[in-house]
């Protein structure tokens, strides 16, 4: 079902079963698997590919430019896998070039006010709680669960000496 107030450009391309709520939007050139449920108020945008059966919770950004200045427009993607749940507020975004170009996420994981980003891998069932950063070359492994305020930028020197 797709509400009256949901915005779906031309070009996305929606499997079937897929719910869309209200005031969401849904950009051109996003895939959705069959059975993907888009809450209220969620922005799925960019070169995104949606697996079956995952979940976007209301406000939760999907498919947007990296958080990174090296960023300038280049054509990169993001892919989640299949029975995600990208709880409310949670930012997933495309890759880099210099990461390879794609911000990968594997199956049946668990995102709640999380950022993953800048070419970041995660792998099958990490939980993200409230506010980790996973971003610039993280790879989350199976089953991990990170702490909140969890800091993953890649600096490699910790979480208080970003550049």
């Amino acid at each position: 079902m797709i509400h009256p107030s949901a915005i779906i450009e031309p070009g996305a391309k929606l499997g079937e079963n897929v719910t869309v709520g209200p005031f969401s939007l849904i950009g051109p050139e996003v895939t959705l698997g069959d059975g993907v449920v888009v809450k209220s108020h969620a922005v799925v945008t960019g070169w995104t590919e949606v697996g079956p059966g995952t979940v976007i919770f209301p406000h939760a950004t999907v498919g947007e430019v990296p958080q990174d200045l090296k960023y300038k427009g280049e054509r990169t993607r993001l892919i989640v896998g299949a029975r995600n749940r990208i709880r409310e507020g949670a930012t997933l975004n495309l890759g880099t070039e210099g990461g390879g170009g794609v911000t990968r996420v594997g199956d049946d994981n668990l995102f709640m006010w999380a950022m993953t980003a800048w070419w970041a891998t995660a792998s099958s069932w990490p939980i993200a709680p409230p506010s980790p950063a996973i971003a610039t070359s993280a790879t989350m492994s199976s089953s991990a669960a990170l702490p909140a305020y969890t800091n993953g930028c890649g600096w490699g020197r910790g979480p208080s000496s970003a550049p």
